[in-house]
């Protein structure tokens, strides 16, 4: 159930509505945001904290940005992420995880994989 109010159900099928693709199959767009915007605890939790930007999200390159600053933002406050993670030019910090030199760089070339290496065990690993 969603708690947040439309202008009319128009306005909803513009952020939400089915899109039918070329082969005859129909998916729904921004999924992903209607899934964040269904979870209750992020209503509630702009109500207690007066902040109610991710409420107002309406793409998703809105919230890549919101939430890749308030990764950004909590890691550089932890002074327990003792590995630097550099992805896409970004820095972020993190208890268990690293990158080398590669910066995330697949050495097979494979673009839609990271590299990066699980300092736990010391192993370079690949993920998608």
């Amino acid at each position: 159930m969603l708690y947040y109010n439309f202008n009319n159900y128009e306005e909803f099928k513009e952020l939400f509505g089915l899109v039918k693709h070329g082969n005859g199959v129909k998916s729904r767009k921004n999924k992903i945001l209607l899934s964040f915007k269904k979870n209750r605890k992020l209503l509630h939790d702009a109500v207690v904290s007066g902040d109610y930007s991710l409420v107002h999200i309406s793409d998703m390159a809105t919230m890549k940005k919101l939430v890749t600053d308030e990764i950004i933002k909590s890691s550089n406050d932890n002074m327990k992420l003792s590995y630097v993670v550099d992805l896409m030019g970004k820095r972020y910090y993190s208890s268990t995880y690293s990158t080398d030199g590669n910066k995330g760089l697949c050495e097979d070339g494979d673009t839609r994989a990271v590299r990066y290496i699980n300092m736990e065990n010391n192993f370079a690993e690949k993920i998608y």
